[in-house]
């Protein structure tokens, strides 16, 4: 038995050195509107370890499915859809943000408001999970516009077809 226990510690303290070479900053979920069924997550996620490591999946209790997902340009529309393995090379930086990867949390089994906590859990490919405790944010909050950037682009359309 106490072999067992021995084994057992030795397994949960390799998980933990793990966890602690990788650093998440900026996490965040997004609120749900009332009626809203699915949320987002978005975060900055550094590899600080020589090795390069795999994200393979998401887990949380507060939806009734979680997966990574991202964006693609497919026939010159967006797509969204859900990515098996994210490869961080070591020392790398990749920033979950809207438009590009985001943990997905489908079915929520409730509503998420503004100034609570949200729990996610990543999942990587050597069966090892980094437990997530994140703010919840209003939709537009995580997000930064740049308005000046976005006037100069919309200025150069035509509204002249534009229907009523």
């Amino acid at each position: 038995m106490k072999i067992k226990l021995s084994i057992l510690t030795l397994i949960l303290s390799l998980n933990t050195v793990f966890a602690a070479d990788v650093m998440i900053e900026n996490a965040y979920v997004r609120a749900t509107p009332p009626g809203t069924p699915n949320t987002a997550a978005f975060m900055s996620i550094m590899n600080k370890d020589s090795k390069d490591i795999q994200i393979v999946g998401a887990k949380s209790s507060l939806a009734k499915m979680v997966q990574i997902h991202s964006h693609t340009k497919v026939n010159g529309m967006m797509k969204m859809g859900q990515v098996k393995i994210i490869k961080l090379k070591a020392q790398e930086k990749l920033t979950f943000k809207p438009g590009g990867y985001h943990v997905m949390f489908m079915g929520m089994k409730k509503r998420l408001k503004s100034g609570e906590m949200a729990d996610f859990t990543l999942i990587f490919s050597d069966g090892s999970e980094l437990n997530i405790n994140a703010p919840v944010k209003k939709a537009m909050a995580g997000m930064k516009h740049d308005k000046s950037t976005m006037h100069k682009k919309m200025s150069g359309m035509n509204h002249s077809d534009m229907k009523k």
